[in-house]
């Protein structure tokens, strides 16, 4: 972890110590309740592999114990618990157990990956391995080459945990009003954080986080958001989790207009340390955000579309960047994608066939899961050289589940993650062959894009159809595909709800 995620760690147990001021809400369900939901939603989640993972739960604080195989199911299933209705706090007690591998091997897997990496351009990282903990430290340009040298550490097979003591160095300093500015602008902008009562104080770029959130995910949610902007320092994360949030009392919002909603999105995208916007343009029309124009590597384009759908006010984005990478030969590039799919834990062991083109490669095989298929889309777009990824990759993994009951477990899951609770008495969902329909009115953007989360995270749900809409906003979400321009297809199976990177 980063220096700055070790604070951020810190400040979480915190969150332990301020139950008593939080009033746990008890008619959200038993300890007993909370257990069973948390488990059954690791249980669904396809980034984690839950078998082995043991839930207990005492006053709304849950314990995860047991053992996974690698990094990333243990980030996730953190994540995911976070989400669930009545937890205030979680203690992660999850061993990595991977398949054993000597240090030295793994070294030179972890410095091959950063070296194939198109986001990556600091050439003084320094990487150690001891028994399968890797430490990274050095300093790099951009927090996104921070974050980025984690990410590809943690899916080397092999890898226990990741200690990232990376420093990001700016070469202009900001006051701490301009941070302090922006950091106010990005909460406000955010579909999870808009309306919460949240208050921020800078000092000498050390970012105080103060007032309340409904969940432990908003919690860590709101640190992680401030982390990106530049010239930020670190995150005291003071935050507390006040679970009647949920219920009607967060700030109302104002409906953007288009105007305003695309000089959102623009600010979102500029200050995003992971993309360079600069050649970025937008187009917005009753919601609709369309992006246009160049970015350097396949990653980033789809990091700004994340970006996009997550600002409040966007009810769908149209992709149109086109990836202008270096120049890289084909060969290279094939023999980066190999060696990425071979060391990733996940993808090693599964039957992909990358062949690359004039840049753009396209993998074909069998996987298993939807979180399989988007995963290796993703870890092919961060090599050199890669412009585009399409993605023929079958899933073989049928539940064999009816409609009905496919049904009545998406609406399970979304009564149990307390974003989405107490709008799920006005949704109605419909699967016809692993398509799902969300159809109703929301109170909150937060609660629209969690439920699309939600559904499309839920075993055997393959696509999603998102028709809800957010009170307060009237903008013609069914009529979208009858307005000739937008050729719009409701249908969709977005990269972006699978969260990656640390």
């Amino acid at each position: 972890m980063s220096i700055r995620s070790n604070c951020l760690n810190v400040v979480a147990l915190l969150a332990v110590s301020l139950v008593t001021c939080v009033g746990w809400a008890a008619e959200v369900g038993t300890d007993q309740d909370i257990s069973k939901w948390v488990q059954d939603a690791l249980r669904h989640d396809l980034r984690t592999i839950a078998t082995e993972i043991t839930v207990s739960t005492t006053k709304g604080i849950v314990t995860l114990s047991g053992k996974v195989p690698n990094v990333a199911s243990q980030k996730y299933a953190d994540q995911e618990a976070k989400k669930i209705a009545g937890v205030v706090g979680v203690i992660n007690e999850i061993e990595v157990a991977p398949q054993h591998r000597l240090d030295l091997d793994i070294n030179l897997d972890v410095r091959h990956r950063i070296l194939n990496n198109a986001t990556i351009h600091t050439q003084a990282i320094r990487v150690e391995c001891v028994d399968g903990v890797v430490t990274l430290s050095g300093k790099v340009d951009t927090y996104a080459e921070e974050l980025e040298a984690e990410l590809l550490a943690s899916e080397v097979t092999g890898v226990r945990k990741v200690h990232n003591n990376l420093l990001t160095t700016y070469e202009t300093a900001r006051s701490d009003e301009e941070i302090k500015s922006d950091v106010e602008a990005a909460v406000k902008r955010d579909v999870y954080l808009s309306g919460l009562p949240i208050s921020v104080a800078v000092k000498v770029g050390v970012v105080t986080l103060t007032g309340s959130v409904a969940t432990a995910y908003e919690k860590d949610r709101a640190a992680e958001e401030v982390y990106r902007l530049t010239n930020v320092q670190t995150v005291e994360n003071n935050l507390q989790i006040d679970p009647a949030l949920h219920q009607h009392e967060r700030q109302p919002m104002i409906w953007p207009n288009e105007e305003e909603l695309q000089k959102a999105i623009k600010t979102e995208l500029s200050e995003d340390g992971r993309i360079n916007a600069s050649h970025i343009s937008i187009e917005v029309e009753y919601g609709h955000a369309t992006l246009k124009g160049t970015v350097t590597t396949q990653r980033e384009s789809r990091l700004a579309e994340q970006d996009v759908r997550d600002v409040v006010g966007v009810g769908w984005v149209t992709n149109n960047l086109e990836v202008k990478a270096d120049t890289r030969d084909d060969v290279a590039i094939d023999v980066g994608v190999d060696f990425e799919l071979g060391v990733d834990q996940l993808l090693q062991v599964l039957d992909i066939k990358p062949a690359v083109k004039a840049g753009i490669v396209t993998l074909t095989g069998t996987v298993h899961t939807l979180y399989e298929k988007t995963h290796a889309a993703e870890v092919v777009a961060r090599v050199k050289g890669v412009r585009g990824v399409v993605n023929k990759l079958v899933m073989d993994g049928d539940t064999n589940q009816s409609n009905t009951v496919l049904e009545k477990m998406v609406r399970d899951r979304l009564l149990q993650n307390a974003i989405t609770s107490p709008a799920v008495f006005r949704l109605q969902v419909k699967v016809n062959n692993g398509i799902a329909m969300l159809i109703g009115r929301v109170d909150t953007w937060a609660q629209r894009a969690e439920a699309e989360r939600v559904t499309l995270g839920t075993e055997g749900i393959w696509r999603i159809d998102n028709r809800l809409q957010v009170n307060g906003y009237d903008y013609p979400w069914d009529q979208w595909q009858y307005q000739g321009d937008f050729h719009f297809d409701p249908l969709y199976t977005p990269q972006h709800y699978f969260d990656y990177g640390p």
